[in-house]
């Protein structure tokens, strides 16, 4: 806008020079800067990965293209359950291409499989058999143990039998690769303080390699920016219109930003479209992130411009906050930038048909991060500036 306001008055005060320079001046300086900035920050990366040798930072991002469950009719929960279990398959089979590679994180995108986390619906004998025949025999030692969170026996026909959860699938994804993984996954939280009321969460899933009930550390983030209609209800008298729909209940906001920081690096999480929102972002930074993670599915939108806006937000994200991003997406643009911004890979070609490919992005992403102004003060600068503009207008005479 200011260059814009610039150059009409150049071209009203014409033919006078300096009102000229000034908007040339304005309209250039954010390139200048940003070529320095760019040579500055690569000069400092250098020295740094000399200095240091840092290894880069590999990550796993597997992008599934699954379609939405809630378009699928199903005969009964069997068939339904017999479905999931085709989609953890596909997944493992993605995985098994990259089972040479050494791994830091493995992502798993937004909601990559319903029947929340910690829910015991599959047969364990189905789900090992599953697992053994991608992976080999020797998957089987990598199996978490038969005990809880992860596996619980209900009495049967065919007497005690064992069944396991989503955690059990994602627990032995981190054991065979021994990495961290981050998985989307709904949550629920049972509140004792409220008649044992349950709050339903859309949530990233954290798990470390060679969990056990003793040493299981639970960890997750919860989405704060719920989509309206879609994950929550706004209103009380939109309810029964949401429930044409399908839709009977809300999602509950999460309440904070979680870093993960079990590792090499930590990371903060955010799903789908809160990578757009600059403060959330920002309060990740603050907490000591170093790496930015986004899990997402734009497979309610294809055929549109959505996830390339999408993906263009992270990359502002990035730069915003000084440090590099990584996304894992159902349909999208699973990608990385490093801190500057910079691509450094893409699944895919960035057509729209690359956005449907069912496959994962092996990625060294550079550790280089760095303070920026947007992460140290945020939005303040900016307000501050539109509010002298606007005190301005009303004290200063007009012209």
């Amino acid at each position: 806008i200011l260059v814009n306001l610039m150059g009409l008055r150049a071209w009203l005060s014409f033919p006078k020079k300096t009102p000229a320079l000034i908007w040339i001046s304005i309209g250039a300086f954010p390139y200048i800067f940003g070529i320095v900035h760019l040579h500055i920050h690569d000069e400092i990366q250098k020295e740094q990965q000399l200095i240091a040798k840092n290894d880069p930072y590999r990550a796993l991002l597997v992008q599934t293209a699954f379609p939405a469950e809630e378009a699928i009719i199903f005969n009964d929960k069997a068939s339904y359950i017999s479905f999931v279990i085709d989609e953890w398959t596909q997944i493992y089979k993605i995985l098994h291409n990259y089972c040479e590679k050494t791994v830091d994180l493995i992502a798993l995108p937004e909601y990559v499989v319903p029947f929340g986390t910690y829910t015991f619906l599959y047969p364990h004998e189905n789900v090992k058999n599953s697992i053994i025949k991608i992976f080999g025999k020797s998957a089987e030692e990598k199996l978490p143990p038969l005990e809880e969170p992860f596996a619980h026996s209900y009495q049967t026909k065919q007497g005690d039998v064992w069944f396991v959860n989503n955690a059990f699938w994602a627990q032995t994804i981190a054991n065979i690769f021994h990495s961290e993984v981050i998985v989307g996954l709904e949550d629920v939280d049972v509140d004792q303080n409220q008649n044992n009321k349950r709050k339903h969460y859309s949530a990233a899933i954290h798990f470390m390699p060679n969990a056990t009930k003793e040493k299981f550390v639970f960890q997750r983030y919860a989405k704060r920016v719920l989509l309206p209609m879609a994950e929550y209800i706004p209103f009380s008298f939109f309810e029964s219109i949401a429930s044409l729909y399908g839709i009977q209940s809300s999602l509950t906001f999460g309440s904070e930003a979680t870093v993960f920081s079990k590792n090499t690096m930590p990371f903060g999480v955010s799903i789908c479209y809160e990578e757009t929102f600059g403060n959330l972002m920002r309060e990740c930074r603050l907490n000591g992130a170093e790496l930015f993670v986004n899990l997402t599915s734009d497979v309610w939108y294809p055929n549109s411009n959505l996830p390339k806006q999408h993906f263009d937000h992270a990359r502002l994200r990035s730069v915003e906050n000084g440090i590099p991003i990584v996304r894992a997406c159902n349909t999208g643009i699973t990608s990385a930038c490093d801190s500057l911004g910079r691509i450094v890979a893409m699944l895919g070609d960035n057509t729209p048909e690359s956005q449907w490919i069912a496959d994962a992005l092996y990625v060294e992403v550079p550790k280089y991060h760095y303070r920026t102004l947007y992460s140290k003060f945020g939005d303040l600068p900016i307000l501050l500036l539109c509010t002298l503009g606007l005190f301005g207008g009303f004290v200063w005479p007009k012209q």
